[in-house]
């Protein structure tokens, strides 16, 4: 099994992490974590980290999403959101 990174820029993040879902050849269907990193003294404070994965393909892949303390990431608040409606913890959506 590969395991791999990729920063992705933020406004990119739903259009990239949909590709990855859907494409035949990535099939990243399970996100196991999402998780983040803080980096006091860079300007752009948080490194979000979704690390997913292959059933079909058998690998992974960590996606890093570099944020300000003051800003936010529409796919995090999209998760949460689905996470409180369903009552479950369903990171990739």
């Amino acid at each position: 099994m590969s395991n791999r990174f990729g920063l992705v820029d933020r406004a990119a993040l739903p259009d990239v992490a949909r590709h990855l879902r859907t494409a035949p050849d990535t099939a990243f269907d399970v996100c196991s974590d999402v998780t983040a990193v803080d980096w006091p003294p860079r300007a752009e404070r948080f490194d979000i980290v979704y690390c997913l994965f292959s059933t079909t393909h058998r690998h992974r892949l960590r996606v890093k999403v570099r944020v300000p303390e003051v800003d936010g990431v529409e796919a995090a608040r999209r998760i949460r959101a689905h996470e409180a409606a369903t009552g479950r913890r369903a990171a990739f959506v």
